[in-house]
């Protein structure tokens, strides 16, 4: 454990000494880069209907196992925004510089994150079908992402007053943010994939065995 957090500290160390030189919205924003390629993934995510069969799948086996006698939801536990989101931001926050008094020492629309991974903890619950499942998901995927749209009406004059942006370019980089989430949940968040942030991670893992 304090090898992997030395390894993640010098990870985020040399992120901040590459981007401290940008512009420093697009520092506390720097995961959008990797937009380009969450757009790729999504236009090929979605449009093939086996990728569609293949979690209806999932979420019945997600069912199956929930059913079990031996399924106990744990307790609600969350990160924030996954994905180092939350963690990274921090670590910008305790840098040198204008970053945490602009922007906090968390994600503006960490609470959405937060109602996100509390629908996600509970999967829908048992006695679903693998479609009410499926839907269920994708409604609380486009729910953060109209969440995390919101928060730019709170904090658009702001950026627009401390980076000399327009309305019109504050909208845009926010629809950046909460289209590259939305992506990123829908590609990484089917159940039983056995990743911490899986539809429905709070119950055990569908690789578990079953108790007797």
């Amino acid at each position: 454990m304090q090898i992997a957090a030395r390894q993640s500290q010098s990870w985020l160390q040399l992120v901040w000494r590459r981007v401290r030189t940008v512009h420093p919205v697009y520092i506390g924003l720097a995961f959008i880069v990797f937009a380009p390629l969450f757009d790729a993934l999504s236009n090929h995510a979605g449009s093939d209907d086996a990728d569609t069969n293949l979690e209806l799948r999932l979420h019945q086996q997600f069912q199956d196992r929930i059913a079990s006698t031996d399924s106990v939801l744990a307790d609600f536990t969350t990160d924030g925004c996954s994905g180092g989101m939350s963690a990274g931001w921090e670590y910008f926050a305790t840098q040198p510089g204008v970053f945490r008094e602009r922007h906090g020492s968390s994600p503006p629309w960490e609470s959405c994150c937060v109602d996100h991974d509390r629908v996600y903890h509970n999967g829908g619950g048992e006695g679903l079908t693998a479609m009410e499942s499926y839907s269920l998901r994708q409604q609380a995927d486009d729910e953060l992402r109209a969440c995390v749209l919101s928060t730019a009406a709170k904090r658009s004059a702001q950026l627009q007053s401390d980076y000399s942006l327009s309305e019109k370019q504050v909208m845009r980089l926010y629809e950046t943010i909460a289209a590259s989430m939305h992506t990123a949940v829908r590609l990484g968040g089917m159940p039983c994939t056995g990743l911490a942030w899986r539809w429905g991670y709070g119950w055990p893992s569908c690789d578990q065995p079953e108790s007797d």
